[in-house]
């Protein structure tokens, strides 16, 4: 962690690395801390080529600057940030910021004052009829042992909704049978959950467990 006895002569660099450092030790998924790297090291090469290095010469000026300046800027594919990019980017510094201000950094948060973009709302590109979910299920080969494992991956998922990491982290105790249930551990922002799943995509888990999952661990943990 970085010290200093005077918090104004500690960079916006070197304030973001100690932000990092609390995020970790929270205990925060390296892919968030990643994802918010990606979205604040712009801000603050931005500012150094304005001669801004500290977190007290931050301004809501300044901050509105850096909102026109993304909502102006250009991806390599040539399309620009559209409105969920530009929030995504405007919350992870007001994030920063309000640790700023915690730590006694500095003495209030600009960015608090930002106007955000307005989220956009989309649907999803295209959505299978149940017809069609069902075509894909079915054209697995579900008489070898990995096409059985992966059809039944696909049951759970289309007959839960959870996420694929959080697929990937089920333990045979977080399957309750009796209820028709999966108990999903530290799933999205760290919560546990009770998720509801089908009678039938229950009824291909069981087969696994007692057919093919034994096959499986015969040779991987």
């Amino acid at each position: 962690m970085i010290t200093a006895h005077d918090n104004t002569l500690i960079t916006l660099r070197q304030q973001l690395e100690a932000w990092f450092d609390t995020l970790r030790a929270q205990g925060r998924a390296d892919r968030t801390r990643e994802t918010y790297r990606s979205y604040l090291l712009p801000f603050i090469d931005w500012c150094e080529q304005r001669t801004v290095r500290y977190p007290a010469q931050v301004t809501l000026v300044l901050l509105e600057s850096w909102q026109r300046y993304l909502r102006a800027y250009r991806k390599a594919d040539g399309q620009p940030y559209g409105n969920n990019g530009q929030r995504e980017r405007l919350i992870a510094l007001r994030l920063w910021f309000r640790w700023l201000v915690q730590r006694h950094h500095i003495l209030y948060n600009p960015a608090e004052q930002m106007v955000l973009p307005k989220e956009e709302k989309r649907l999803p590109a295209q959505i299978l009829s149940e017809r069609e979910t069902t075509q894909v299920l079915e054209s697995l080969d579900d008489q070898s042992v990995l096409g059985f494992r992966n059809r039944v991956m696909l049951e759970i998922l289309w007959s839960s909704g959870i996420r694929r990491m959080e697929l990937r982290q089920l333990q045979r105790g977080d399957i309750d049978f009796e209820r028709g249930a999966v108990v999903v551990n530290q799933g999205k922002g760290n919560k546990d959950r009770v998720v509801p799943v089908g009678e039938r995509a229950l009824g291909w888990l069981q087969r696994y467990l007692v057919n093919v999952r034994p096959q499986l661990a015969a040779h991987y943990d």
